[in-house]
């Protein structure tokens, strides 16, 4: 369809780019009550143009080119005005975004996935509830400067919920990971193991530390907890004026413990691509470097606002809004060993899971809960205490980094080592 959408722009006004993207979802969940599978197929086309200095932009579920066409051109009588310098054709990297057995997958292997998972962690005092999805799709993406490209996608994840009625207000442990190929039995161990390791040591009868103590957070929290970061670090976040990281390019912004990088080029994962939803080709892009600010994410439009390249990040979805997100977060690994960790962390609390920030993200000030935080003594875990709530400025906590572990882990699309805030 991208063709013919793109060829009915062309004939009305002299710029437009346009992204079409195609996807099949097919969810399985097996639950106490029974086996649910659920199955969606989407298409959502969006176009932009400009049109007398004007941009306008349409986006639609059907194939209904000609509707879509003069939607964008309504749009662009009162759009913002500028023009968009648009890409020009350009080889694309190899990555793998799709595995060729993905697509296939039907209820019977999603079953499969959701009941090895499930045989591994029921319990008689435990509410479980497991699942798995695949997605497959492609994305095309073409403009008036001769763009025509585009790629196959899918990822297929696999997930768990436990209850545990006996304990004080039913918390509930989350887990799951994504990759674009099925989860080997090696995967599905992987996760069970990890819920058991949340699960095993004891409740205690005593209140999480208030006053400040070391704070350890295993990849899984800390995917959770660089959201502000991740947010600091767009376009606007660096290069408008009132932006976190305002006037900071070149300055030492959080430990030097840090490195981190988006990487779109990484085999296999959830956010890997080689042209973004703009027709813009990707690359591995650096932005914060041994604890110095690098640069930011952008797409055209903060492109053209505050005069600087467009790194490969726009995203298109269901509505008319073209914004920047992140493909791949990857944060080089340190050297301190798990004993270290430990040592580290002594007299503080291990945090191994997040619930997404609640607060202001571009002020970075923010708290995040978790149902279960562990209790650090002795250079062991003695127990675990029920809800833990970690508030402060995420870039002023990662300045007070005390270790970085030197083994790291995918979390979908998290590559991430173990810190300690000290």
């Amino acid at each position: 369809m991208i063709g013919p959408l793109l060829d009915a722009a062309t004939r009305r006004v002299r710029n437009a780019d346009a992204c079409v993207m195609t996807d099949s979802t097919l969810s399985l969940s097996r639950a106490p009550h029974g086996v649910e599978a659920v199955h969606r197929d989407s298409l959502v086309s969006h176009l932009r143009v400009e049109d007398e200095g004007r941009r306008g932009v349409a986006c639609g579920d059907d194939r209904d080119v000609g509707a879509l066409v003069e939607a964008a051109l309504a749009g662009a009588k009162s759009g913002p005005a500028g023009e968009l310098l648009r890409p020009l054709p350009a080889p694309l990297p190899e990555v793998l975004s799709a595995h060729p057995g993905a697509g296939s997958l039907d209820a019977r292997d999603l079953n499969a996935i959701a009941e090895s998972l499930k045989s591994r962690i029921a319990r008689a005092d435990r509410v479980v509830h497991t699942w798995a999805e695949r997605s497959s799709g492609r994305v095309d993406v073409a403009n008036t400067r001769g763009v025509r490209a585009g790629y196959d996608t899918s990822v297929v994840g696999v997930g768990l919920s436990i209850a545990t009625p006996a304990e004080t207000g039913q918390l509930v442990l989350r887990l799951h990971q994504a990759s674009v190929k099925t989860p080997d039995d090696a995967v599905v161990s992987s996760l069970a193991a990890e819920a058991e390791e949340w699960l095993a040591p004891p409740l205690l009868d005593e209140a999480p530390p208030e006053e400040p103590r070391p704070v350890w957070l295993a990849p899984r929290a800390l995917a959770v907890f660089l959201a502000p970061l991740r947010h600091a670090l767009l376009a606007h976040g660096v290069w408008s004026q009132h932006g976190v990281l305002a006037g900071r390019v070149g300055d030492r912004i959080v430990s030097d413990r840090i490195t981190l990088a988006d990487d779109s080029l990484a085999p296999g994962r959830p956010g890997s691509r080689p042209i973004d939803d703009e027709g813009v080709v990707t690359q591995r892009r650096g932005l914060i470097e041994r604890g110095v600010l690098k640069g930011a994410l952008a797409d055209l439009e903060s492109a053209l606002r505050f005069g600087i390249p467009a790194t490969g990040h726009a995203r298109r979805g269901g509505g008319s809004r073209t914004w920047i997100g992140w493909s791949n977060v990857v944060m080089e690994p340190g050297g301190a060993s798990a004993a270290e960790l430990l040592q580290a962390a002594e007299g503080g609390v291990l945090v191994r899971g997040l619930n997404r920030a609640v607060g202001n993200p571009g002020h970075a000030k923010v708290s995040w809960s978790t149902p279960w935080a562990y209790k650090v003594e002795e250079g062991q875990i003695v127990g675990r205490y029920p809800r833990f709530v970690l508030r402060g400025a995420a870039i002023e906590m990662l300045n007070r980094v005390a270790a970085v572990g030197s083994e790291r882990r995918w979390i979908g699309a998290h590559l991430l080592p173990d810190i300690v805030l000290g």
